[in-house]
C-alpha cells in the first residue's frame, strides 16, 4: 500500500493561490417577489381602491439582492475549489476542509454567516491549516437561466 503524500502547507498555498480562479459562480433560481401596486394618490384607496384586489406587480428577481430558493454554502464553494484543484491536483496532495473557507464581509473583513441566500457578489477566506496568509476570491451567485 503506498501512503499519499500531502504538500507543505506553503507549497498548497501557492497550489491554491495560483489555481483557484478570481471568481467562483454559482447559478440558483431566483424568487420572484409579487409587490402590490400602490395607488397613484390616496384618493383612489379613499374610493375603495383596495390594495388587496389590486393584482401583483412583478420585481425583476435577477438583479442583486434578490432572494434565491436554496442557498450557496462553504461546502458548495469548498466543493467548487475541489473541483478546480482536481485538474491541477489529481492526487489530491492538499488537504482543504470546509472550516478552511469563510464569506467575508468585505467592508470590515468580519466574518460572515456560513451561506448566502440573495443574488450577489461575496468575498471568501481561505486559509490553509499551518500557513498565516490568507486568500480571497469572490463568489458569484447568479440567477439560473430558464431552459
Amino acid at each position: 500500500m503506498r501512503l499519499l503524500t500531502l504538500l507543505q502547507p506553503d507549497a498548497a498555498f501557492k497550489v491554491l493561490d495560483r489555481f483557484i480562479p478570481p471568481t467562483v459562480d454559482f447559478y440558483r433560481t431566483p424568487i420572484a417577489n409579487h409587490e402590490p401596486k400602490r395607488p397613484a394618490d390616496a384618493g383612489e384607496a379613499a374610493a375603495g381602491e383596495s390594495l388587496r384586489q389590486t393584482p401583483p406587480e412583478m420585481t425583476d428577481a435577477t438583479q442583486a439582492g434578490a432572494n434565491i430558493y436554496g442557498s450557496v454554502a462553504i461546502g458548495d464553494v469548498s466543493t467548487a475549489i475541489k473541483a478546480a484543484l482536481s485538474i491541477h491536483d489529481p492526487n489530491g496532495r492538499i488537504l482543504l476542509a470546509d472550516e478552511d473557507i469563510k464569506f467575508i464581509r468585505a467592508e470590515t473583513g468580519e466574518d460572515a454567516a456560513d451561506r448566502v441566500k440573495q443574488l450577489g457578489e461575496y468575498d471568501v477566506e481561505i486559509k490553509l491549516k499551518g500557513h498565516n496568509d490568507t486568500i480571497r476570491r469572490k463568489v458569484r451567485v447568479l440567477p439560473e437561466r430558464a431552459a
